[in-house]
């Protein structure tokens, strides 16, 4: 049996689900909406936009590493090569004036799950299982559908107030008439650009869904990756203790025949029934380490009920290699969650501008119009009625805005400590899984390998019993099982630092932050 070495190598091929009905997230809004959110501009007249030095960043170089990528790469798909350069490239929505523009289509009530029967062919490739889930995990709609709802917040707090129409009389009764019969009309003028600032704070609320939308995405991805890598190396697993079993399963047997003969001894049978029995133990172990493994694949891209297959890759290949200070100039660039940080800060800049607008106020224009029954002439009337900002002048809400942007810069200082400390973490884990990975690989596997080798062909020759073979296969088996766990933690921790260090896409935290 040979040496089991560890990599990954990902099988060509897109997605091809026949007969999946799913909902694809990112088509929920319609063209023509795309098209008239993308018009105007947020900014007031005669007001510059606040300072967004974040989302002008540019991502800087990816890690350099050994290994090649596992996914397929941007000039392989056609697709962007960066999923948070897509957020932070999200039209703004459209400037003022634009009442009647469409509301943004809403999702579909089908269900987002494929069904769990056999119309869909179970993919068998990362990239299959990648295309599931963005179409079929329910936490990427749950996202879309905040930022679409953020996006009907937008158009409403532009909108003016409706005008006021009402019946008006007066002196009724006076000297035997009907007195003055009439209507009114009435108009609340919003002034200060008070509409126009509604507009800009809900455009950096959209900004910051869409930010957490794309978290959502990176999660999900990275999900499904450690996921699908799971699977396979508990395939691996299952096959190495399958192995074992049958090699005990035949030294058993041997050992009864030789005992038969009378040339062994019964703690010989005993001996061979324990390390049977730890083998079925072994078996059983890892056949339900790999149904566990699908279960959570499986829930992860939205098809829980998908029955359990093989999946396609090849188990050889280098382990990867990871900069530090690369990897943390690539997060810090390109992290949605400093992405969703800064577009805080800036929907409380533009916060703090809507409470200075507060203070001016509103002209509420009325006009009235009746006929005095009493001399047959019509009357008309006006009253403009303005606020006098003298006790209240949105004292407590500037303060409030104020202290709001204090707040979230500090938050955006946190949440670059956070990354930075997670990914110390695990990048301590990559590093110390990758050593004991290679350590297994150069030294470890090779001296079971020849010990195993050595003691076969000792009991071919007669020179060595068989219980010392079950127990050579065994430390055999158990290194390269132990060199499994090692590169499998290489990997997902390799999948974490790569994916921005989002994960957990069904985790009600990361849909609700």
């Amino acid at each position: 049996m040979r040496r089991t070495k560890l990599g990954f190598l990902l099988l060509a091929g897109g997605a091809t689900l026949a007969g999946c009905h799913t909902v694809d997230v990112n088509d929920t809004t319609t063209a023509e909406t795309a098209a008239r959110i993308a018009e105007g501009s947020l900014v007031p007249e005669g007001q510059d936009p606040p300072p967004s030095t974040y989302l002008a960043r540019t991502e800087p170089k990816r890690s350099t590493r050994t290994a090649r990528p596992i996914w397929p790469t941007s000039e392989e798909t056609g697709e962007s090569a960066s999923l948070v350069r897509t957020s932070l490239e999200v039209p703004p929505p459209p400037a003022g004036g634009s009442e009647n523009a469409p509301a943004p289509a809403m999702l579909t009530e089908k269900p987002m799950r494929p069904p769990s029967g056999g119309d869909c062919r179970i993919p068998g490739s990362l990239r299959e299982f990648e295309s599931l889930a963005m179409t079929a995990n329910p936490s990427l709609g749950e996202a879309q559908a905040r930022v679409d709802a953020l996006r009907g917040k937008w158009i409403q707090v532009g909108l003016a107030p409706n005008p006021t129409a009402g019946y008006a009389a007066s002196e009724v009764g006076n000297e035997g008439h009907s007195g003055q019969q009439g209507f009114y009309v009435g108009q609340e003028f919003v002034t200060g650009g008070k509409l126009k600032l509604n507009r800009n704070v809900t455009s950096q609320e959209i900004r910051r869904a869409s930010q957490r939308l794309e978290a959502q995405k990176q999660r999900v991805l990275t999900d499904v990756r450690i996921g699908y890598y799971d699977v396979l190396v508990a395939q691996r697993r299952v096959e190495l203790s399958k192995e074992l079993q049958q090699t005990t399963t035949r030294g058993l047997e041997a050992v009864n025949a030789i005992v038969k003969a009378q040339e062994g001894s019964k703690s010989d049978i005993l001996q061979a029934r324990i390390e049977t029995e730890s083998a079925l133990v072994l078996v059983q172990n890892a056949e339900a380490a790999h149904a566990s493994a699908w279960l959570q694949l499986a829930a992860v891209v939205g098809n829980p009920g998908m029955p359990q297959s093989t999946v396609s890759g090849d188990l050889d290949g280098e382990l990867p290699e990871i900069d530090f200070e690369e990897a943390r100039a690539r997060l810090l660039q390109a992290s949605p969650e400093m992405g969703a940080a800064m577009a805080e800060v800036n929907r409380a800049r533009w916060s703090i501008s809507q409470a200075k607008a507060q203070v001016v106020p509103n002209v509420d224009l009325q006009t009235m119009r009746q006929r005095d029954n009493s001399t047959g002439y019509w009357i008309t009337g006006i009253q403009a009625t303005v606020p006098v900002p003298i006790l209240n002048r949105n004292q407590g809400g500037i303060r409030q805005a104020q202290s709001e942007l204090v707040a979230a810069h500090r938050a955006a200082d946190r949440v670059e400590l956070s990354l930075d400390r997670r990914l110390a973490l695990t990048y301590q884990q990559f590093i110390a899984s990758r050593q004991r990975a290679t350590r297994y690989s150069k030294q470890i596997l090779p001296t079971t390998q020849e010990s195993l080798n050595l003691v076969n062909a000792s009991y071919k020759a007669g020179e060595s019993n068989f219980l010392q073979l079950l127990t050579a296969q065994r430390t055999y088996v158990q290194a390269n099982l132990t060199y499994l766990d090692a590169v499998r933690d290489t990997w997902a921790a390799f999948f974490e630092i790569e994916g921005l260090l989002l994960r957990g896409s069904l985790d009600q935290t990361s849909t609700t932050e």
